[in-house]
């Protein structure tokens, strides 16, 4: 079976299968590159089983973008994955905030770097899918409730956690939002707010994470340098 966009890095141990129409990893490249990759990026597939990605014992690093994932898919999943740092869900369908946080808190446990932009879950009010519009709920009170559920955690979107101004309390009430029209009506791109997004969508690819200023920033602790990376940077 041939895979045009497949790509592995040997040196990096990182194995690329973006933009492959998977709805299932398939067994001959688990079985070449399973027990070899710590960087895997399945992001602008279909997945629907997430199983697979027990096979991948070393796995450090996981891009999930646009895969139209929501919590049933995690649901899937019974055992822990320790050694997984990095996880990108962005663009994807996580719709209830606390179903989402359980799953993804007893499946990667020591998670040090979170993303999920563009799901609706997430209020941030970026040019990505128009779900924020409609969180009832601000995001501090999104961030303080996924930050306190994993000890590890560094960088969540793009905030950086440690700084002194993030708060980790669980105790943060949720602000209701007051959306100024009905969900479903359509929006214009000038509907969103410039001046709180600009700085984050000018040139942010999603699933273009940086495997190696971020993983040298995540070991070494640097938590002020990733803080600056901007979004031409990813």
């Amino acid at each position: 079976m041939d895979h045009p966009t497949m790509r592995y890095d040997v040196q990096c141990k990182e194995l690329i299968l973006a933009h492959c129409h998977y709805v299932s990893l398939p067994a001959e490249l688990i079985e070449e590159f399973g027990e070899r990759t710590e960087y895997l990026d399945c992001s602008h597939n279909r997945l629907m089983n997430l199983t697979h990605l027990y096979e991948f014992n070393n796995l450090k690093y996981l891009i999930l973008d646009n895969n139209r994932l929501h919590e049933a898919h995690f649901e899937q999943m019974q055992w822990v994955l320790p050694k997984v740092k990095v996880l990108m869900l962005n663009r994807n369908e996580l719709m209830d905030l606390q179903r989402t946080i359980q799953l993804l808190a007893s499946i990667f446990p020591n998670l040090e770097y979170l993303s999920l932009h563009g799901n609706p879950i997430c209020p941030d009010e970026l040019e990505l899918q128009p779900f924020c519009e409609y969180v009832d709920y601000e995001y501090e009170y999104y961030r303080s409730q996924i930050s306190s559920a994993f000890g590890k955690l560094k960088f969540l979107d793009h905030h950086d956690l440690q700084r002194k101004t993030m708060s980790r309390s669980p105790n943060i009430s949720p602000h209701r939002k007051t959306p100024n029209r009905k969900f479903g009506e359509n929006l214009a791109r000038n509907d969103f707010p410039r001046e709180s997004s600009q700085f984050i969508t000018e040139g942010f690819n999603f699933g273009k994470l940086l495997p190696t200023k971020i993983r040298s920033l995540i070991r070494n602790g640097e938590s002020e340098e990733i803080y600056s990376i901007t979004n031409k940077d990813l």
